[in-house]
């Protein structure tokens, strides 16, 4: 019915207007169905992969997915995404175990309450610029 009024010259604003129905309903759209679906260039079959990476790994034993991916990009020239290479890695076992944090290291604190006079005495110094010096002092009197 649209094309009618088309062929009769009336604008698509002004049919819809008539028809009462969404302009966007006229024009074209693209559709995923109607679309034909496109090559994937420079695709490595997982077998390629799983190859090129036991090949690097072997060469660098410690290194994780991600350092391992710059390889492949690099040398091998195989440009894939992080969560392939990790889970390719994770399937041959060759992923490395995740470093654990370290603890830090606390100061102990001071030994006691003095139980005499001049028993603790404590000083630090510190330069906090070229003309200053700060000087603290911490004791029981």
């Amino acid at each position: 019915m649209v094309t009618e009024l088309r062929k009769g010259g009336i604008s698509i604003k002004y049919a819809a207007e008539i028809l009462e129905v969404p302009r966007s309903r006229f024009y074209p759209r693209n559709r995923k169905s109607n679309q034909t679906p496109k090559p994937k260039q420079n695709y490595v079959s997982d077998k390629e992969l799983s190859a090129a990476i036991k090949m690097a790994c072997n060469r660098y034993p410690l290194y994780g997915y991600r350092r391992i991916r710059v390889i492949l990009r690099r040398e091998f020239n195989i440009n894939v995404s992080q969560k392939r290479v990790n889970r390719v890695m994770n399937k041959l076992g060759l992923s490395q175990q995740r470093l654990k944090n370290r603890r830090i290291v606390q100061m102990k604190e001071r030994p006691g309450q003095p139980t005499k006079p001049n028993q603790i005495r404590e000083m630090d110094m510190t330069n906090l610029s070229q003309w200053l010096r700060l000087a603290l002092y911490y004791g029981h009197n």
